[in-house]
């Protein structure tokens, strides 16, 4: 696995010394000029958001800038994976090398690595810091990824074999296990010769029995192997000096079993598997089932033709109350057959055959096998272990089959061919639903290419067991072959809890354990992970990572699953309710357990807004004012008056304090700010940073003058002005409306031309509405009352 610091490559190449190189760029450079931390699985994807870029340039710059623009260099082949970004409406757009990429078009960046991968993925970015000073930086995006036969959390190297087995070392296995090539290995550490010996040239002239210390090159390990005198797990230790000089250690893990295994399951008419030492009740509906495919006719009655030697098992009927030994002359009807049971002998395994008859309510007799399998799982080599809620289709997820293949044989899955005729118990379709759906037969259903694996379901039928079995042959990439099978089993599941909260206005920040208790009310298995198809609500807004208002990650998208334990979790979300919303919110979510479930949930918060406050003692006669208040002072953007106990509802809001307070608000900053102010603003007046950062910034600007006038009263329209700008700076999206939308109000023609755009955006979003008359009164003061409700909307929109 080779990691290229390709720009690191390039400078030295130009005659730029290591040395004078780490000059310039204190601490290892690999560290410093690389975006690192991403690992993900072959075949599986990686987002990284955008922030983590932004982030990355505030530490790359000078003065710590945010992210203006962004390209990427030096792509990764397909061989490697696909890289594409979500733009702001979720669209995946490709990357293209050397095309910019704006901060505000992109919202995740994406990275679908290959599914036969396994390297350290390198790309190269430039990018160009605040929108003024255009600071350029640039650095390498690292994504470590991990291939299906050298899993970064593989720390063993563990082999089964049977008693009667012997097992034959593999270079190639303990190189994929040190991810290294191997010079020559020593024997360190071997089990007591009373459980197995180690020979190098086993059964060959040359054999010898190893003992510790002895060593072997490379192309010798081949002939080690290890003859098993006795059940159980023994370990042998081993030290490898490798092809660059290193030394490792490492240890081979061998699993011996008693060989039982070894025998082959069969199938019968009606086929059942059960364990050894244990009872198997039989189920009318199987043998009605086969009565019914054979002759289109229900079961009457039933005979056992021959039963079984008693060293093998005992047919009972009634086996749980008078407990009466079948034989070969009882004949039992549909209603009797659910009280027959077998009983398996002790320490038996195999595969028991019972021939039986039918007669049909059309007095047609048919004869058949009944075939039980006594600690026997079946021949599949592989299992494909589903669970599905009672009565509900389950599609199939190729990743299923392809772990399992893997664990099987090393290799990825090609195809599957299915071997299940549809009937009573249940149906196999491909494209279940959609416009080409139709019944599975003998065809290929592919892992990565069409027809696909993912696109084969399973409907139970009305006659549908607790567990169907569903046979399959797999051939994998290298053309290896694997027998298997789908083992599905169908539990009863209730309804998930509804999860409740409740908010005074302020964010709600939801809980994992919740949704796991959520979960587990349906009796089930344990989330995994959620997701919200419609995270646009009426009240709020859900939000990621969120501290405050003007502090988050990013709001949660339908697009991202959500994990109890994972890169998005669930402990991150946050519900923000809107400004002046009072009662119930539900959120629908989708969960999804650990046998794959999906299942619908709902969150209900109740929102009750505060009417009084005990944080300020003069909002008496201003109720309608206090939740806009108690929000603002709640997220530290106001602290009130005085020593804090007032807050001076009726206040007029000068100029310079609004700008004050928006400054704050969205925590701006701005460089050159410090170049110069308004002519009127005095350098040791409290709002004169805020002020230098607003003009900076383009939401404040001066009259002919040159004047910005702080200590005059804000007005209406001009506050709307000023928070129009800030929120465009802060990357919030208020719409744009049409001038005649102002037409609504009464005295809407006497807005100022230059805050019309403005004030009809701020009307239309509802940020400003009209008295009591409907007026929006746009020269009028604005009170610090009407301010906190006016910031109190816009912050939630």
């Amino acid at each position: 696995m080779k990691r290229t610091h390709k720009r690191l490559t390039h400078l030295l190449s130009a005659g730029l010394s290591l040395a004078l190189l780490t000059t310039l760029l204190p601490g290892a450079v690999a560290a410093s000029h690389t975006l690192d931390g991403y690992e993900v699985d072959a075949g599986k994807t990686i987002k990284i958001n955008a922030n983590d870029f932004n982030s990355y340039c505030k530490d790359m710059t000078e003065d710590g800038e945010t992210m203006y623009s962004i390209y990427f260099s030096d792509l990764p082949s397909s061989r490697d994976g696909e890289l594409y970004y979500l733009d702001s409406d979720n669209e995946k757009i490709e990357v293209v090398d050397g095309e910019t990429i704006y901060w505000e078009d992109f919202y995740y960046l994406v990275f679908e690595a290959d599914e036969d991968c396994d390297d350290v993925i390198s790309i190269d970015f430039d990018g160009r810091a605040g929108r003024r000073s255009g600071e350029e930086f640039w650095g390498t995006l690292e994504i470590d990824v991990n291939g299906n036969r050298s899993s970064s959390s593989s720390d063993d190297l563990t082999y089964e074999i049977d008693l009667d087995d012997v097992f034959d070392f593999d270079y190639r296995d303990i190189e994929d296990y040190l991810d290294a090539e191997i010079s020559k290995l020593w024997i360190t550490d071997l089990p007591n010769t009373r459980y197995g010996t180690l020979y190098y040239k086993y059964d060959r002239s040359g054999e010898y029995e190893v003992e510790e210390d002895d060593d072997f090159d490379w192309d010798e390990i081949d002939d080690l192997t290890f003859v098993p005198d006795d059940e159980g797990t023994f370990t042998i230790g081993f030290d490898v000096k490798t092809t660059s000089g290193k030394n490792r250690t490492g240890e081979v893990t061998i699993e011996v079993g008693d060989g039982k295994s070894s025998v082959s399951a069969k199938t019968g008419d009606v086929t059942y598997y059960m364990d050894s030492d244990d009872e198997c009740d039989f189920d009318a509906d199987d043998f009605n089932d086969y009565s019914l495919d054979e002759t289109d006719y229900d079961l009457y009655k039933i005979c056992f033709d021959e039963l079984p030697s008693s060293s093998k098992g005992v047919l009972y009927y009634d086996y749980y109350g008078d407990e009466d030994e079948v034989s070969t002359s009882d004949t039992f009807r549909y209603g009797e057959i659910d009280d027959l049971t077998f009983v398996s002998a002790r320490n038996y395994e195999g595969v028991v055959t019972i021939p039986f008859t039918i007669l049909n309510d059309d007095d047609e007799t048919i004869e058949g096998d009944l075939v039980i399998n006594v600690g026997v799982s079946g021949d599949a080599e592989v299992v494909v272990k589903l669970q599905g809620a009672t009565g509900n289709p389950i599609t199939f997820d190729a990743d299923d089959f392809n772990d399992a293949v893997v664990d099987e044989t090393g290799y990825n899955l090609n195809y599957v061919v299915f071997d299940y005729t549809s009937g009573r118990g249940g149906y196999l379709y491909f494209d279940y639903g959609g416009g080409s759906e139709d019944e599975v037969d003998d065809a290929r259903y592919y892992r990565s290419s069409s027809p696909s694996l993912d696109d084969v379901t399973f409907v139970p039928g009305s006659a549908a067991g607790t567990t169907t079995r569903i046979p399959f042959r797999g051939y994998t990439t290298n053309n290896k072959t694997v027998s298997g099978e789908v083992e599905i089993t169908y539990v009863t599941l209730s309804s998930p809890s509804v999860i409740t909260y409740t908010s005074n206005g302020l964010g709600v920040d939801f809980r994992a354990s919740d949704f796991s208790a959520a979960c587990a009310a349906r009796g089930g298995s344990s989330l995994v992970s959620v997701t919200f198809p419609n995270p646009s609500l009426t009240g709020g807004q859900l939000y990621y990572s969120f501290t405050s208002p003007t502090k988050y990650r990013g709001e949660v998208i339908s697009s991202v699953t959500y994990d109890v334990n994972g890169i998005y979790r669930l402990d991150g979300i946050t519900f923000l309710p809107k400004a002046e919303y009072t009662g119930s919110v539900v959120i629908p979510y989708v969960g999804t357990d650990a046998a794959g479930i999906t299942y619908n949930g709902n969150i209900q918060i109740m929102v009750t807004p505060p009417s009084t406050t005990t944080r300020f003692n003069d909002m008496g006669s201003y109720g309608w004012a206090v939740p806009g208040v108690e929000f603002l002072a709640a997220y530290g953007i106001t602290t009130g008056t005085g020593t804090g106990t007032t807050y001076s509802p009726a206040g007029t809001l000068t100029r310079g304090d609004y700008i004050l307070m928006l400054v704050r608000t969205f925590g701006f900053t701005a460089d050159g700010a410090a170049s110069g102010n308004f002519s009127d603003v005095k350098a040791d007046a409290y709002y004169a940073d805020a002020l230098a950062v607003a003009r900076a910034l383009g939401i404040a600007t001066a009259d002919a003058n040159g004047n910005f006038r702080p200590g005059d009263p804000v007005t209406r329209q001009d506050s709307m002005v000023f928070l129009y700008r800030a929120m465009q700076k802060a990357n919030r999206t208020i719409p744009s409306a049409y001038d005649s939308y102002l037409t609504r109000f009464p005295d809407g023609a006497s807005v100022a031309t230059d805050a019309r755009p403005a004030m009809a955006a701020m009307a239309q979003a509802g940020v400003i509405k009209g008295d009591q008359a409907g007026n929006l009164n746009p020269t009028g003061t604005l009170t610090r009352a009407e301010m906190a409700v006016i910031l109190h909307r816009a912050l939630t929109l």
